[in-house]
């Protein structure tokens, strides 16, 4: 074991500290490679926030710069669709840190182990996620990072629609941004996991690439066809090592999606689409894909009897 493994890094808070004088933390929601999130209460406000912050001083300047990128594309966005950035800021030891609204819910990712996930509520989630996408694609915002566990979905306990909100936006392009230097690589590269580049088994094809000037708004688009295959089928779109998944993105077309008795038959063809190997054979845009969706909309209500759950119910994924 490696000495990093064996001494992971440690933030440069703790539980009951009170970040920039507002920001009493509760509780720790989860923790990635890069950071943790932290479920605080406002002493301002009195609300409930979600505090992410990198790990401490040692962390490296690279996952700092992510971390900011998060911040910028946040501070342009604001859709219902879309968790909501509140503040930005640095710790005393000079990592940066982000507040963001606290949701209820849990991600895809958590949900499909807890409970099936039915047509009706799987058309609202993907209908929003289309719509929060839009809303940054026309910003010049691309995700880049889009997968089950960045879609936090709220039941509503029943009561009403059920709520989706897209996270994570710390690998998002700025395409408006010409010096972001994520743009600037365009030669071919074999299929592996540079930091920063997403995530195996959600990959469009031009990322694995690093084919950067096809990198838009059709790139979320592709892994949300693989996040729609998964909640359709049950299963992922490819299966294997990180090398084998990103190379059957690449390269291994996708010719049928099984679909349950109650979901339109032209569903399919519109996963295929997402799915297409090359960008220009998807949708442009996320608003042209859910203008496509709406013709599936369900006829029944769209309501779910899921788990309940309170304010920042989340595992790590």
């Amino acid at each position: 074991m490696s000495k990093e493994a064996a001494n992971p890094p440690e933030p440069s808070v703790k539980l009951g500290d009170v970040v920039a004088g507002r920001y009493e933390i509760d509780r720790e929601l989860g923790r990635g490679g890069m950071g943790v999130v932290y479920l605080c209460q406002d002493l301002v406000t009195h609300d409930w926030v979600a505090l992410k912050c990198v790990f401490g001083t040692k962390s490296r300047s690279s996952e700092a710069i992510w971390f900011q990128q998060e911040a910028r594309a946040l501070a342009a966005l604001d859709h219902p669709a879309i968790v909501r950035a509140r503040d930005f800021g640095t710790l005393v030891d000079g990592s940066p840190y982000l507040v963001m609204d606290a949701l209820r819910g849990r991600s895809i990712h958590v949900w499909k182990y807890l409970c099936k996930i039915p047509w009706p509520v799987t058309w609202a989630i993907i209908d929003q996620v289309l719509a929060g996408l839009a809303h940054a694609h026309a910003r010049g915002v691309i995700h880049g990072d889009l997968k089950p566990s960045n879609i936090m979905v709220d039941p509503r306990n029943g009561s009403d629609d059920p709520r989706a909100y897209v996270l994570d936006l710390g690998l998002a392009w700025l395409l408006s941004d010409s010096i972001d230097p994520r743009l600037a690589v365009s030669k071919v590269a074999a299929p592996t996991l540079p930091f920063g580049l997403g995530t195996p088994g959600w990959m469009a094809p031009e990322q694995i690439r690093r084919a950067a000037p096809h990198i838009g708004p059709p790139t979320d688009l592709y892994a949300l066809g693989s996040i729609l295959f998964e909640l359709l089928t049950g299963r992922e779109v490819f299966t294997g090592s990180s090398t084998d998944i990103l190379r059957m993105h690449r390269d291994t077309a996708v010719t049928e999606v099984p679909l349950g008795p109650d979901v339109p038959k032209g569903v399919a063809d519109f996963v295929m689409t997402l799915l297409a190997k090359k960008p220009w054979r998807r949708y442009r845009f996320a608003a042209d894909a859910r203008e496509v969706w709406a013709g599936f909309r369900p006829t029944s209500a769209i309501r779910w009897a899921a788990p309940r759950v309170r304010v920042g119910d989340e595992k790590e994924d």
